[in-house]
């Protein structure tokens, strides 16, 4: 048989996996992934494939649809071609897709507009503008969203508003996911799980906002068919079953939010047990089975299906400021930074930041938020900023835990232990000390590098109905207890300093004030 893996000490060898194999395809913020896994959601093959959006001074922050579909397919290429003869072993593929995205298609089905993201901040004037034409407040309770500019109706609106002639030409709106699968089944239809985080979506109705459709001029058929997690597409169209004939038979599933696919493959099923997220962006997040009907001030309520939701706040910042100052400064590679931080006392650098550079969400839902740093001076060093920065990103992961944790409806259990994932505490294991001690408890780092891979994979085995126990049986092993499992434990002393900090943090908030009717300078007319 083939090699079916390169040399990774996180894949499990081929031979000790168990069958069926299933394969979980993430795309998520900076990558497409494809990871072929075991019955209990081991990896046994993975292929990554990097993608940058394009941001300008504008607020513009977008990519072209077709070449983040192209690397999804490839990504899919390369983890069929990992396996081999085993390819024949997937009995399900699953996928987990960055919430919020946008595109706009044709009557024809192709793409209009460019594929835009939670980062892109042209639609600040549109979000205010919709927040002032609608009941604010009863909206959000209904789509669990807010009025803001990271979420599709603010950009619908922009473009009617901007770019008409282009708004005219688009038949219907969908994500980026939805838009990759339309080209390999000929069907466009979305997850309850991607809608309830459209901002599009009445979650009490169970279907498409028609206030919000109706301020858009907009129409339920102008967005696609909702399905269920566990509805299998359609088969895949001709040229896709010839270029995948091993799982062409095998059933595809809708695209399930990335957020809550990381919830369960890090065996975060109920409220005893918190998601923390920390890559591109970072965010905290519990599953329940019975959400409060009045979100929590600050945070989202999605869903993973109809039956459950996923209550949280997610921050736009994380690992993309540690990138950004890497090109901007001489920061030192990633081995030497994290050995520098991992030295340093909490709040050596002497410095205080709001980590705003992609604007923000969670918890103050600021329509023009831009990033501060208050202190420098001239001997501010590259790793100064950047130890504030992880510091900062902590700060707001805190603010975010502690008003799931002060929601009583929630049952957010006071010691609720925190499963981490994401790329930039594995790049920096200083970082994940920091917010273990920011955060006063304990922190696990599974061994599984694909938290949202993991979930996506095992409810397609869960929907086909071949895992081999619970789903939340499968979702917990090895995600929480499993091989190589790191558990950082929390100084209290630090713990005690990180306090004060994070009063000063606020403080330096609330003499920011940002006006929506002034976004920060902010140009958001179309481009030239």
């Amino acid at each position: 048989m083939a090699d079916l893996a390169p040399a990774d000490d996180l894949l499990i060898p081929f031979a000790d996996a168990t069958f069926p194999l299933a394969v979980g395809l993430d795309l998520g913020s900076s990558s497409a992934r494809a990871v072929a896994m075991d019955a209990w959601g081991r990896a046994v093959a993975r292929v990554k494939l990097p993608y940058s959006w394009t941001a300008t001074t504008g607020g513009r922050v977008e990519i072209d649809a077709d070449l983040v579909a192209d690397l999804a397919d490839q990504a899919v290429d390369g983890v069929l071609a990992r396996l081999g003869e085993a390819a024949g072993s997937v009995a399900a593929l699953g996928g987990s897709a960055l919430w919020h995205s946008l595109v706009g298609v044709d009557a024809a089905g192709s793409a209009v507009t460019p594929a835009t993201l939670w980062g892109d901040r042209r639609a600040v004037h549109e979000a205010a503008s919709l927040a002032t034409e609608l009941d604010a407040a009863a909206a959000r309770e209904r789509t669990g969203s807010h009025l803001h500019p990271s979420f599709p109706p603010a950009r619908i609106r922009w473009y009617q508003e901007h770019e008409p002639a282009r708004a005219a030409r688009v038949a219907r709106w969908c994500t980026l996911a939805d838009y990759i699968a339309w080209r390999r089944t000929g069907a466009l239809v979305q997850s309850v799980s991607l809608a309830s985080a459209s901002g599009l979506y009445d979650q009490h109705a169970g279907g498409w906002d028609r206030e919000i459709l109706a301020a858009l001029g907009l129409t339920p058929e102008r967005l696609p068919r909702l399905v269920e997690r566990d509805e299998p597409l359609p088969p895949l169209l001709g040229p896709y079953a010839r270029r995948w004939a091993p799982i062409a038979g095998a059933p595809w599933y809708p695209d399930i939010g990335d957020g809550v696919a990381a919830n369960v493959g890090s065996g975060c099923l109920t409220p005893r047990r918190l998601a923390l997220t920390v890559g591109t962006t970072a965010a905290v997040r519990v599953v329940t089975e019975h959400p409060p009907r009045a979100i929590p001030p600050g945070l989202f309520r999605y869903q993973l299906d109809r039956r459950r939701s996923v209550v949280g706040g997610a921050t736009s910042n994380a690992g993309n400021g540690v990138v950004w100052l890497a090109g901007l400064t001489r920061l030192p590679e990633p081995p030497e930074l994290d050995a520098e931080i991992a030295l340093r006392t909490p709040g050596a650098h002497r410095l205080d930041v709001l980590p705003f550079l992609a604007g923000e969400r969670s918890p103050s839902w600021s329509l023009a938020a831009v990033g501060v740093v208050e202190g420098l001076t001239l001997a501010t060093t590259p790793v100064d900023l950047a130890h504030a920065w992880m510091e900062a990103v902590a700060y707001r992961c805190a603010l975010l835990r502690d008003a799931l944790a002060g929601d009583t409806t929630i049952g957010v259990p006071a010691d609720a232990p925190l499963v981490v994932s994401g790329s930039a505490l594995r790049h920096y294991p200083s970082w994940l000390q920091i917010f273990a001690d920011v955060l006063g408890a304990p922190v696990t780092l599974p061994a599984n590098t694909e938290s949202s891979a993991r979930g996506a994979a095992l409810l397609a085995l869960d929907a086909a109905g071949v895992l081999p126990a619970s789903l939340a049986e499968v979702a917990e092993r090895d995600a929480v207890h499993g091989r190589a499992a790191r558990v950082v434990q929390p100084l209290p002393a630090r713990h005690a300093v990180y306090r004060r900090l994070m009063a000063r943090h606020a403080r330096l908030e609330a003499r920011v004030p940002l006006d929506p009717r002034d976004p920060g300078g902010l140009d958001t007319t179309p481009a030239a």
